[in-house]
């Protein structure tokens, strides 16, 4: 596989949407690296990692970067996918666009599994509370649980803590 250069800004743009990639490149605190391409490297530190994987030209310059770094794994990881010929590639970028929708869908359905179940609790504690003052009419036991707006819900439980009877709630709730 031929392998684009890290250089690109194509390829950097992509690298520092990389959230292990920012951690481990820039750290925890803001830092910026001043990498010296051309410096003739003398240890196996961080930055010398970074200054190599930079400067790789071929599959076997990549393959001879030894690191634990993750920030340089995942950037490593990072450009060989984006080196990988045109078909196997936007099949590969099919797949992650269905990882990110199957993400999105499921963070969704939660979000409104978790509004409908606070509708639902708050439906019920304003029956609740109206049982504990007297009779409800039978036309507020069929609306309130079919109620799912959480902020008529929220003005309604404050109407039922404030009124005496069901009557009067009922009243306030619908402007009479």
């Amino acid at each position: 596989m031929k392998l684009i250069s890290p250089k690109y800004d194509y390829f950097i743009k992509e690298m520092f949407c990389e959230p292990i990639v920012l951690r481990y490149f820039i750290g925890d605190v803001l830092e910026v690296h001043v990498l010296e391409l051309k410096k003739n490297l003398t240890g196996h530190g961080e930055i010398d990692d970074w200054i190599r994987f930079f400067n790789v030209e071929t599959e076997e310059d990549l393959k001879m970067i030894k690191t634990k770094n993750p920030g340089i794994l995942q950037a490593i990881g990072l450009l060989q996918r984006l080196s990988m010929n045109n078909p196997l590639r936007l099949r590969y970028e099919a797949y992650l666009k269905q990882v990110r929708d199957e993400r999105a869908w499921k963070t969704h359905v939660w979000k409104e599994a978790m509004s409908e179940g606070i509708a639902q609790g708050m439906a019920e504690s304003i029956l609740d509370l109206l049982r504990l003052k007297g009779q409800i009419p039978e036309a507020l036991r069929a609306e309130i649980p079919g109620e799912r707006d959480v902020k008529k819900l929220r003005l309604w439980l404050r109407f039922a803590a404030q009124c005496q009877t069901g009557d009067e709630f009922q009243n306030n709730i619908h402007g009479k």
